[in-house]
């Protein structure tokens, strides 16, 4: 019958703005609408929140219309605060 989810995650771009993350969003949903999508770490709705100038929350809901259906984790929550700094200092807390 064809996949039921795709996951996408690929790091910050440094010329990506919000704008391209629901730009790769919209061409997953476009292509197949009934898919969920799994897609954008925390730090990737943080810089797709902060290049467009809104909250992170005011991002999320506009990532969730456009068909985001569920987040990834980053497996660094899973470390204490120390050890979390230590090893992945550009991980969100």
């Amino acid at each position: 019958a064809g996949a039921t989810e795709v996951c996408m995650q690929g790091g910050i771009h440094p010329k990506f703005t919000g704008k391209d993350y629901l730009r790769i969003l919209e061409a997953a949903k476009s292509s197949c609408p009934d898919v969920h999508v799994h897609a954008f770490s925390p730090l990737e709705i943080s810089h797709g929140a902060d290049t467009l100038g809104m909250s992170r929350k005011g991002f999320l809901r506009l990532l969730r219309d456009a068909g985001l259906g569920s987040l990834p984790g980053t497996a660094a929550e899973v470390l204490t605060s120390p050890v979390r700094q230590r090893l992945c200092p550009d991980k969100l807390s």
